[in-house]
């Protein structure tokens, strides 16, 4: 499963943001997930607790997912 590898990847690069903008918990984290991609939307959900034991700073963001056409995977916002 590449998605644990992917949403460990997106939430370093969130925590990152978060330290340099001294922002602290962070409530959602929002992903555009194109229906082409490699991703599957309920493994992106169901891993996304696991991707966050790496940075407990961040507190317990809610996930969201917007499907969207096309092959991409992307960071849509996060918010704090």
């Amino acid at each position: 499963m590449h998605e644990l590898g992917v949403l460990r990847h997106i939430v370093m690069t969130v925590a990152k943001s978060a330290k340099e903008n001294n922002i602290g918990e962070i409530k959602h984290i929002t992903l555009e997930v194109g229906d082409e991609s490699s991703y599957v939307p309920h493994y992106l959900e169901k891993l996304f607790p696991v991707a966050l034991r790496f940075h407990p700073e961040l507190g317990s963001p809610e996930l969201k997912l917007i499907h969207t056409k096309g092959r991409k995977l992307q960071i849509k916002e996060f918010g704090y």
